[in-house]
């Protein structure tokens, strides 16, 4: 009984989440590839930027009490008639609910809602794989970038707050007023198409700083793994820019599988 105790066990640590991987463009113009290296911080960004005009488009509905529902009213009235007090935002309000315009205004709330969500947070995108031969096409520049690895256990501060994406083919449906807060930031944040799911997606993310750049322990950083293509002289630079950060960290290289399409790592011994 305990030998199969321990192997439930281990199984269940083998499947947890160790590490996350964040693919990189090498880009001597940009200086945030130069502070993400020299310094603890990580480029959070607002899913309007995101490479996919699908990201964070949840449909929303609108079912709730009367009380409810004049709440939701005076909100979306206060940002957008910032002139009037709370008693006037209250009685037009009221006016809108009990004249059964609340169900016509359900189109312009959730343009609001989705316009907020658009400017307003702040999401980091990582990955369970650095051996992607998609994503190192994708996201580090046709195998010219980088890929850093991140300690990421459950327990670890910063990374351990990732969460997995989910993949589907429809668009997540948020029921407003019924829908735990918890579960609706999951399906506006954590769903994507099903065509992505090779991403192995995890994301952080920042619901009251936004969009920016965030620091993290800096010795959580572990490794950087230079692409097939980069080139040497981009790696000494990289090197240079880690060696600021005061803790050791690890350089590898990717090359191609000589017998079938894979990526393998072995150290750097150029480093």
């Amino acid at each position: 009984m305990r030998c199969g105790l321990l192997d439930d066990i281990q199984e269940f640590l083998n499947f947890m989440v160790q590490s996350l991987y964040k693919y990189c463009i090498f880009d001597l113009e940009d200086q945030r590839s130069e502070k993400q290296l020299s310094t603890p911080m990580l480029w959070f960004s607002s899913p309007e930027s995101l490479n996919d005009p699908f990201e964070c488009k949840p449909k929303f509905t609108f079912e709730g009490t009367a009380k409810e529902e004049v709440k939701l009213l005076v909100d979306y009235l206060r940002r957008t008639s910032q002139t009037k007090g709370l008693i006037d935002l209250l009685q037009e309000a009221l006016a809108i609910q009990q004249g059964g315009y609340f169900s016509k205004m359900k189109e312009q709330f959730e343009k609001d809602i989705l316009k907020k969500i658009e400017k307003e947070i702040g999401i980091c995108c990582l990955s369970e794989r650095n051996n992607s031969i998609l994503m190192w096409s994708h996201y580090a520049k046709d195998h010219t970038g980088y890929c850093v690895e991140f300690e990421a256990s459950e327990t670890t501060p910063f990374f351990g707050a990732a969460q997995k994406v989910e993949y589907d083919h429809s668009y997540p449906m948020v029921d407003f007023f019924n829908t735990p807060h918890e579960k609706q930031v999951d399906l506006i944040f954590l769903t994507k198409y099903i065509c992505w799911k090779y991403e192995a997606e995890w994301r952080i993310c920042d619901y009251v700083s936004g969009p920016g750049l965030r620091e993290y322990p800096a010795e959580l950083m572990r490794s950087v793994t230079f692409g097939v293509r980069m080139l040497r002289e981009h790696r000494e630079q990289i090197k240079n820019w880690l060696s600021r950060r005061g803790h050791p960290v690890a350089f590898y290289q990717a090359f191609c599988d000589a017998d079938q399409f894979k990526i393998i790592m072995k150290p750097a011994d150029f480093c």
